[in-house]
């Protein structure tokens, strides 16, 4: 075949295999379109016939986990921040099984000379029951002396002082305005006597001295310590009478119980510094003859005792057998103005000794001054941080609501109740203990027990706005407590 015949040839062959490939092609591009189509309606018919239910249950579970999920990790995290302060605090709650073990009692070598001071100011209703157990004290009579302590000359103590403890000196300081200036005044008149006193007992008028209350303090001081404290019992519980018996009296008694039985017990035995607590309490005749007196000023002088026992490292001690009965208040008014009182004399502790008692707490050997001064601050964490979570909770629900989102609100609104469960909790837990502990639960019927376990957190909550009503408010001076009408069989 001639050349140019072949290549004309080629030409033409090539164009049949273009069109047939162009052919193909469009054909491809053509089916795959369709099937696309295809397909698509098939999705589409399968969305269609999905069941409605299936599609709903998703979206209410997106919904749930969009509401819930924050939620969920707030509880989450203040649980968490509640179980580091409770292991924080671990340490401290040694203390309360040692409430439970017996004190060793030491062994009296002599009979000690001891002045009991007794501030009295306008006590003439209170006062007898309290001289009536002077007189029954089984330590030697002509090795303590009495000296009461008054404000005006015409006060009716007068005469109920002579008339049942005649023995007993009387010393009028009428420009007191707070009972440490009644304790200074009359421990300044043992002073000047010219007897050596071994040591001075601060008694309150309204209180009863158990029969060996004496006795037990003078085998205490034994133990070398300059200040002794005895336990506290609730002098109400000393009748039936309801009138005096409720659940404020219980609440205001059990306070002594986590102080002395919960804490100081162990301290004692552990050697660490005390919460001194003024009722019944021992002081050293060297460590007053110190001091040139009682030359504290503060609304609760107790706390100063303390400080100046951790200034100059001085041991203090419990004493679980030398048994004070304490009057407490049955009235709510009258129970807040003796807590307002305490928080505002550690506020005052706390400006005046704060500095030197912290740089005490972290020198050498200043662990045992570290449960005094932060054995409180885990459980003042674990309030805050209850209290922070519950009124969060609270705004939560109500913008949430406000917002017109009401699941959110409702939700919520029911994680308000964690805080509010484990607090609650928390103080049953607490009462338990200090109702174990208390001897007085024997005079308790089984209803008031209950009572006080189960009501007392909500009565303890009240600490809240007594602490900002301390904090906020000013110190005020030494004024009349309103007492309790006991009956005579309590006397």
């Amino acid at each position: 075949m001639p050349r140019g015949r072949r290549q004309k040839y080629r030409k033409t062959a090539r164009r049949v295999v273009q069109k047939k490939c162009g052919a193909m092609s469009r054909s491809r591009r053509q089916t795959t379109s369709a099937n696309g189509r295809w397909q698509r309606r098939r999705d589409t018919r399968n969305v269609t016939k999905s069941d409605p239910a299936e599609t709903g249950e998703k979206g209410k579970e997106e919904t749930m986990r969009e509401i819930f999920g924050p939620l969920f990790y707030v509880v989450v995290a203040y649980l968490i921040f509640e179980a580091a302060m409770l292991i924080i605090y671990l340490p401290r709650l040694r203390f309360w099984i040692y409430g439970f073990i017996p004190q060793k009692r030491f062994t009296a070598k002599r009979t000690r000379k001891i002045a009991v001071i007794v501030p009295a100011r306008d006590e003439s209703k209170s006062i007898p029951p309290l001289l009536r157990s002077l007189n029954e004290q089984d330590y030697p009579a002509d090795s303590f002396d009495i000296y009461i302590v008054i404000k005006h000359p015409d006060d009716p103590t007068v005469g109920i002082v002579r008339e049942m403890l005649p023995r007993a000196e009387i010393i009028t300081v009428e420009n007191q305005k707070i009972k440490a200036e009644a304790l200074d005044s009359g421990i300044r008149k043992a002073l000047g006597k010219g007897i050596k006193y071994d040591g001075f007992a601060v008694v309150d008028a309204d209180c009863i001295l158990d029969t060996s209350y004496l006795t037990e303090i003078n085998r205490a001081a034994e133990s070398d310590a300059k200040v002794i404290i005895p336990a506290k019992r609730i002098k109400n519980r000393m009748c039936r009478d309801k009138r005096v018996n409720n659940l404020i009296s219980d609440c205001s008694g059990m306070t002594y119980i986590a102080l002395d039985r919960m804490g100081n017990k162990a301290k004692s035995k552990l050697g660490y510094t005390l919460s001194l607590c003024g009722q019944g309490m021992y002081i050293d005749g060297d460590f007053i003859r110190e001091m040139g007196g009682y030359p504290f000023r503060s609304i609760t002088e107790d706390y100063e005792i303390a400080g100046e026992c951790m200034r100059r490292g001085y041991a203090q001690y419990y004493c679980d057998s030398a048994v004070v009965y304490s009057e407490e208040p049955v009235e709510i008014s009258e129970y807040d103005k003796r807590r307002v009182r305490w928080i505002q004399g550690f506020l005052q502790f706390g400006h005046m000794y704060g500095k030197e008692v912290h740089r005490a707490t972290f020198k050498k050997g200043g662990i045992r001054h570290l449960h005094f001064v932060y054995g409180l601050v885990p459980v003042g964490f674990i309030l805050a941080g209850s209290i922070i979570m519950f009124f969060a909770m609270l705004f939560t629900s109500a913008w949430a609501y406000a917002m017109g989102d009401r699941l959110l609100a409702v939700s919520a609104l029911f994680a308000t109740a964690v805080p509010f469960v484990l607090t609650y909790a928390e103080l049953i837990i607490f009462a338990l203990f200090e109702l174990l502990l208390s001897d007085d639960r024997k005079c308790m019927t089984a209803a008031e027990r209950l009572r006080f376990v189960f009501l007392s957190p909500f009565v303890q909550a009240g600490y809240i706005p007594v602490f900002l009503r301390a904090f906020f408010g000013k110190g005020k001076e030494w004024t009349p407590v309103k007492r309790v009408d006991l009956p005579k069989e309590a006397e």
